[in-house]
């Protein structure tokens, strides 16, 4: 439950915490008393309601507390490659700029808004001219890092004012 609460939201609200520090504590509680407890550690000699609790309490175990503690784990797992894949795919590998997808839906997003607001939106095209000489003079590996330079510097320049994405090859736009 905390694991999809605290996908759709920032953080985790004092209920959802509660849940989880709740469930935790009765479940290592109850592997401690399962295996610190058990009749079988102490050889003692039980009496059938003795038993048929002990038995109990490693049925509600094995059949209810460690599926669920599988699927915790599972669905963090998820999440976690979920968010990676996202954070992947928006961000171009070579210059850390948006993708050519992240920022067509970040400009339709930002237009929507400045529609309903009535507030102004601009788009600027960058292309970078004699980029293809710098590729055939001096070799990709210079044209990457050329590529990384000038994004970083637009980056820099722009300071929270817009968002620089990378719509393909030297051709860069910001929002």
């Amino acid at each position: 439950i905390a694991v999809c609460s605290q996908h759709r939201r920032t953080a985790p609200g004092p209920i959802e915490r509660l849940c989880v520090i709740g469930c935790a504590a009765v479940g290592c509680s109850a592997l401690i008393a399962v295996t610190i407890f058990s009749p079988i550690a102490h050889g003692t000699d039980e009496t059938p309601l003795a038993s048929a609790s002990w038995d109990f309490a490693c049925v509600a175990l094995r059949y209810f507390y460690l599926p669920v503690l599988f699927l915790g784990v599972i669905l963090m797992i998820q999440n976690r490659v979920i968010t990676d894949l996202k954070s992947a795919i928006a961000r171009d590998e070579l210059t850390g700029a948006l993708s050519r997808r992240a920022l067509l839906d970040l400009g339709q997003r930002t237009l929507a808004v400045g529609f309903a607001r009535q507030r102004p939106v601009t788009f600027l095209l960058l292309d970078l001219d004699y980029f293809k000489q710098i590729n055939d003079r001096y070799g990709h590996a210079v044209g990457d890092t050329a590529l990384g330079h000038f994004a970083g510097t637009v980056a820099a320049c722009l300071g929270g004012r817009g968002t620089l994405g990378r719509i393909g090859g030297e051709e860069f736009g910001i929002v």
